[in-house]
């Protein structure tokens, strides 16, 4: 019986999550993970870059460059990167800053696609602290709570420097 009462409320909380992301014009799938290379590949447009926490346990989709240099996240037309933490009450995707380059692959490409566990949602912000405090006490404190695409995404050259995506969407794995 309390399983069936905790399904129910993840089936909830994922709900709020996958709404509050379209508030913020963010498309979304809930998939299992053997589907969710096709799910992310689908989703590609142009050149592509990765890191490797995307990809963890399931196969990158062909043609994307894992691992990039610079200048090829520059040129990207779409970043994948994993969240770490989705804040379902905002529709917040929490993208970690690392040396793999996870913050430049989900700003400058623009189309940002996040693939999320399903576990690692939580109901709010301060839950959602709660759980990188362990990260951030190693010193790895550096984030990006990405809450829907850039709102200068699509204004061009009327905007000097790194706009965000001015698309997005979010891939959570139902493990």
């Amino acid at each position: 019986m309390s399983s069936t009462r905790e399904t129910d409320r993840d089936r909830s909380l994922l709900d709020e999550f996958v709404e509050n992301l379209s508030r913020h014009a963010v498309t979304a799938e809930v998939v299992d993970r053997s589907d969710a290379s096709a799910a992310i590949g689908s989703e590609l447009v142009g050149a592509t870059v990765g890191t490797e926490g995307a990809f963890e346990g399931i196969e990158a989709p062909d043609g994307v460059t894992v691992d990039p240099t610079a200048e090829e996240i520059t040129s990207a037309d779409t970043g994948v990167t994993a969240g770490i933490v989705g804040v379902a009450g905002y529709g917040s995707v929490v993208v970690p800053s690392t040396e793999r380059w996870d913050g430049p692959v989900s700003l400058y490409p623009p189309k940002h696609v996040a693939v999320l566990r399903r576990s690692d949602v939580v109901p709010d912000i301060a839950i959602a602290l709660s759980r990188l405090s362990d990260r951030f006490a190693t010193g790895a404190n550096d984030v990006v709570f990405v809450t829907g695409r850039s709102s200068t995404g699509d204004m061009g050259a009327s905007v000097v420097g790194v706009h965000g995506p001015s698309e997005m969407h979010v891939v959570v794995i139902d493990e």
